[in-house]
This record gives C-alpha cells, sequence and structure tokens, in this order.
C-alpha cells in the first residue's frame, strides 16, 4: 500500500505542476513515464 500512496502523491504533484512545463518534451516524457507506472500498477492490483 505504501507503493500505491507514493504514485498517488506523485501524479498529485504532477498535476499541480505549472502548465508552462507542458511545453518541455523532457518534463512531458517524465509525466508520461509516471503515468504508465501508475496505469501498470492499477493493472496489477486489479489481477
Amino acid at each position: 500500500i505504501p507503493e500505491e500512496s507514493e504514485l498517488l502523491f506523485e501524479s498529485t504533484v504532477d498535476r499541480n505542476l505549472p502548465d508552462l512545463s507542458e511545453n518541455n518534451s523532457e518534463v512531458r516524457s517524465i509525466k508520461r513515464r509516471k503515468l504508465l507506472t501508475l496505469t501498470n500498477a492499477i493493472h496489477t492490483s486489479v489481477q
């Protein structure tokens, strides 16, 4: 469960980043990677 809380925290932090950061491709790729990790974690917990 601590891992899920950490992922939830990270996604919350991402959401609170300024919109200007969306212009940074590196930030976008990091966000995409975190989103994939979160999605995989959800699928794993469902199974």
